[in-house]
């Protein structure tokens, strides 16, 4: 098995060295300079290599010390820097999710204007009619046509659109549809892209 070393004993290393004081990297690591030299301790025994020559008010880094440095240094600047990454990601991403018709009719000729008002912004478009759960889909925003008789507080009516129905004009003539139950004797278009058409 791959064997680490302690995470908190390398950042307690790589910041003495850095600084070049047990007391300065105890300050920025916001713990004890006596934390600071168990860590250091616990990674010499663990390495089995002396890392520092310790005599009085001055601390002196090993050659075995120094390449131990160089050698973590850049993984340990890898590690920071992916965790600025993924921190920055989360406040800087946005995913929406909305049926194709209004993504490409509606918000498709926004999109430009939204981007340049909101630069730094990732932008991710999810065109589906699918119902989808925010947190399992990992999306920020759904607008959807539904029912709102199941009210929820995560829910915000956009736009009280009324359900509609089309056909020919001549269509409609020959069949005489004027209420609901007219439809009985009509020819209806079904789409299994829609989860709630049937209702």
């Amino acid at each position: 098995m791959n064997h680490y070393p302690p995470m908190k004993a390398l950042l307690a290393f790589e910041a003495s060295v850095r600084l070049g004081s047990f007391i300065k990297a105890a300050e920025s690591l916001h713990v004890t300079p006596g934390a600071v030299s168990q860590q250091i301790k616990k990674l010499e025994e663990e390495l089995g290599v002396m890392l520092f020559l310790r005599e009085i008010r001055k601390l002196t880094v090993t050659e075995t010390g120094q390449k131990y440095y160089r050698l973590i240094q850049p993984a340990l600047e890898q590690i920071r820097a992916a965790g600025e990454k993924i921190r920055y990601a989360a406040h800087h991403t946005l995913t929406l999710s909305m049926p194709p018709g209004l993504a490409s009719k509606w918000f498709s000729p926004r999109m430009s204007d939204f981007v340049r008002t909101f630069p730094g912004l990732d932008l991710h478009l999810n065109a589906t009619a699918a119902l989808v759960s925010l947190e399992k889909d990992n999306v920020d925003l759904a607008v959807r046509y539904t029912d709102l008789s199941r009210a929820q507080p995560s829910r915000v009516l956009l736009s009280d659109a009324p359900c509609r129905l089309f056909c020919h004009p001549a269509y409609a003539e020959r069949l005489s549809l004027h209420r609901p139950e007219d439809l009985k004797n009509a020819v209806l278009l079904h789409t299994t892209l829609y989860p709630y058409w049937d209702a």
